[in-house]
């Protein structure tokens, strides 16, 4: 049990970072300031003589340099048992656009393969993505857009065949509020519920599913609870709702550098995700 909860915890925190809308790569990690570089750790919460402790890692640990413009520069992923998995480098035009990403994948410390994105733009919008390994063209995404607004995201394969597409069928202040997906297996819905620009609702629904995730926020935007609750078309819950509550500590300049995680019908602490942030020196 304890294990779905940490399953949940992190699919809250990945949404909430990519479905927020920002101008820098810092914001997208609610944080601010002269930020050279982030790093990630998640640990299994222990209770230790009545103090919460981190317990072994639960999933690969990430480091994030930023340039001075609060673009991500490079972004390293090592696994559990410190081995650098992989490494990006990006770059970017001269107005700040997304330009490539250089990716390369390891094991053991040899590299495995090497991955491109490339990024073209049309009318000062994002047009099509280019994804490359080693060397061979892999996928070509296709951007759509109506009255300014991206409508549609079409995936293709070297031969040009179909993949899938994401259509976003409506809008409320620049943001969607409903997701469609599509590919030869299924097809699922999401519609999202926006306060202050940051999502507080997501209802996911496919032809055989429901699932419903809450998330209430601070001052700052931080998810302080959360709650996932799922069904299957013609039964019962599939399991019973998850709440999760989240209790942040700061550094001197108000980012947050530690997050504990919560099972809120138990008070059972879930897990501990430190953040080790390192400011350039101006």
């Amino acid at each position: 049990m304890k294990f779905k909860f940490l399953l949940f915890a992190l699919l809250v925190m990945a949404i909430c970072s990519c479905t927020q809308t920002s101008q820098t790569d810092l914001s997208k990690h609610n944080i601010s300031g002269n930020i050279y570089s982030v790093s990630y750790k998640e640990y299994e919460a222990n209770i230790v003589d009545g103090s919460i402790v981190p317990g072994e890692l639960v999933r690969n640990s990430t480091t994030i340099y930023f340039d001075q413009d609060g673009m991500v520069l490079e972004s390293n992923t090592h696994n559990r048992r410190g081995y650098l998995m992989n490494k990006s480098i990006y770059s970017y035009s001269d107005d700040l656009k997304i330009d490539k990403i250089s990716a390369v994948t390891f094991r053991n410390g040899s590299s495995l393969d090497s991955y491109e994105s490339t990024y073209s733009y049309k009318d000062n919008q994002l047009d099509i993505i280019k994804e490359y390994r080693n060397g061979e063209l892999l996928m070509l995404k296709k951007h759509i857009y109506t009255d300014g607004e991206l409508y549609k995201v079409s995936s293709y394969d070297k031969n040009d065949e179909l993949i899938d597409y994401t259509e976003y069928k409506s809008y409320a202040d620049n943001n969607p509020t409903e997701i469609v997906y599509v590919n030869n297996v299924e097809e699922k819905t999401t519609k999202i519920k926006y306060n202050n620009g940051l999502w507080v609702e997501m209802v996911i629904t496919t032809p055989q599913d429901y699932s419903k995730i809450s998330v209430e926020r601070d001052k700052n935007g931080l998810p302080v609870k959360s709650s996932q609750c799922a069904f299957t078309v013609g039964e019962e819950y599939v399991f019973s709702p998850y709440y999760l509550g989240y209790k942040y500590e700061y550094d001197q300049n108000g980012n947050w550098i530690r997050r504990i995680t919560t099972d809120i019908t138990t008070d059972t602490p879930i897990s501990i995700t430190e953040r080790n942030i390192e400011y350039y020196n101006l």
